[in-house]
Formats: structure tokens, C-alpha cells, sequence
């Protein structure tokens, strides 16, 4: 079970990291309903999706625990979030 939280961790590191190369760099693109984008950012929005669930669902089942792993994941996601909608100039506000 120790493992796990450091497996998550890993992977929303990897994600953030991963879309600061994505905004940086860019890749082969595809057309997707007519839209040209880049292949990459398929995966990334799959992973921005699924991974701040994640964490919170391993920090809602573990309630007793103060699990700094998942906090920490969920802070990369919640930042890798930002930096996505910057990059897209979606305006929340």
C-alpha cells in the first residue's frame, strides 16, 4: 500500500512535467472532428481528467491517514490544470 501513493505521485510529477514540454515543444498533430492538434495533448487531457480523481478519491478512502503524497499530487495536477487553461486562454472569470 506505500507504494501506491508514491506510484501516483510519480505520475502526476511526470504529467507536469510533461505538459511544460508540450507548451514548449511542439509535436505531430492530428485532425480530430476538424480540428488540427497536437497528438500529445490527447493524452494529457485524459490524464488531467483522471488523476486529480484519483487523489482525491486515495484522500477521501484514507481519511485517517495524513497521506502528504497524494496532497502533493493533487497540488502538481491542480498546477498542471493552470497551466493548461493559460495556455489555451480559457477565461473562467
Amino acid at each position: 500500500m506505500s507504494t501506491k501513493n508514491k506510484i501516483i505521485l510519480g505520475v502526476s510529477i511526470l504529467h507536469f512535467l510533461l505538459v511544460l514540454l508540450v507548451i514548449i515543444k511542439s509535436f505531430g498533430s492530428i485532425v480530430l472532428f476538424d480540428v488540427s492538434i497536437d497528438s500529445v495533448w490527447l493524452i494529457i487531457w485524459c490524464f488531467t481528467f483522471f488523476l486529480p480523481i484519483i487523489n482525491l478519491t486515495e484522500i477521501i478512502n484514507n481519511r485517517d491517514d495524513w497521506n502528504k503524497y497524494y496532497w502533493i499530487g493533487l497540488l502538481f495536477n491542480i498546477l498542471s490544470i493552470i497551466f493548461i487553461i493559460r495556455h489555451y486562454k480559457i477565461d473562467l472569470f
